[in-house]
């Protein structure tokens, strides 16, 4: 008799990413609104491991014991490209250094970005991702996958696009784990919910 696996989430496609910035020190920053877009083309993540070491014990040409440590999850990397331009997440994902360039309207709206310069760079602080996918049951959307990234590092953007096709923005970001963040977090984790925060 076959077991089905009730707890078993099925995912589909990258609704939503959202971005703020954290304090230096990695702890939450209760002053900075979230940032979301809702044009994301890609998300992937890849887990950094810090491989055990193994120890061989031979006796001539037998082996007697080994020794092996476990490997160990330091951090991940986020490969996530948008297929729009925007200020705000690009100066989030900068370290929230640079500026935002604004229009004369009022209010005034965000219209690019100037890249910081080095020295600018000294006072870049970490950020923090939710990535939103669909949850599904059956063929229905039943909510969302919500995976909580606390603690990424500081970024920039790889801008490309060719005749006839859509620009995209990619980023490669470095994530690792957050001992600031309300109290110790792991690199990430995951939850389904039942809607994506406005």
């Amino acid at each position: 008799m076959a077991v089905t696996d009730s707890s078993c989430q099925i995912l589909y496609g990258v609704r939503e990413v959202h971005f703020r910035p954290l304090n230096v020190d990695g702890s939450v920053n209760e002053s900075a609104d979230w940032v979301a877009t809702d044009c994301p083309v890609e998300v992937s993540i890849e887990p950094e491991i810090e491989e055990g070491a193994s120890t061989i014990l031979k006796c001539g040409d037998r082996v007697k014991n080994i020794m092996r440590a476990d490997d160990q999850l330091t951090g991940i990397t986020i490969s996530f490209s948008m297929g729009c331009r925007n200020p705000e997440i690009e100066y989030i994902i900068a370290g929230s250094v640079g500026n935002i360039i604004y229009d004369s309207s009022s209010p005034p709206v965000a219209i690019g970005y100037e890249p910081p310069t080095l020295e600018e760079q000294e006072d870049a602080v970490p950020f923090e991702m939710r990535i939103y996918q669909a949850h599904l049951e059956g063929s229905n959307e039943a909510g969302f996958c919500q995976i909580h990234v606390y603690q990424c590092l500081p970024a920039f953007v790889t801008a490309g696009s060719s005749q006839e096709e859509y620009a995209t923005q990619e980023w490669e970001i470095a994530a690792v784990e957050n001992s600031n963040y309300d109290g110790p977090r792991p690199v990430y984790t995951w939850e389904i919910v039942s809607s994506i925060p406005s």
